[in-house]
């Protein structure tokens, strides 16, 4: 919970420049569950952790595609 509200309060702060990735779906075992969040912000900031390190740098590729105005891939 303390995590989730850091977000948002990053959110706030972070207001022309941030993307918020959240986990929806887990099949199998996993480090963190659904609802999990992460915040990437422009200036390369990443605020919460989605698993030990496979997901984040996927999600920061996705996020710097959405500030170049690309689409996910």
């Amino acid at each position: 919970m303390d995590e989730t509200l850091a977000i948002l309060d990053d959110i706030v702060i972070h207001n022309n420049g941030a993307v918020l990735t959240t986990i929806v779906h887990v099949e199998g075992s996993s480090y963190r569950k659904e609802g999990t969040m992460m915040l990437f912000t422009k200036d390369k900031q990443q605020i919460g952790m989605l698993s030990v390190g496979c997901l984040e740098e996927y999600a920061a590729i996705q996020a710097e595609r959405l500030w170049n105005g690309n689409r996910f891939s």
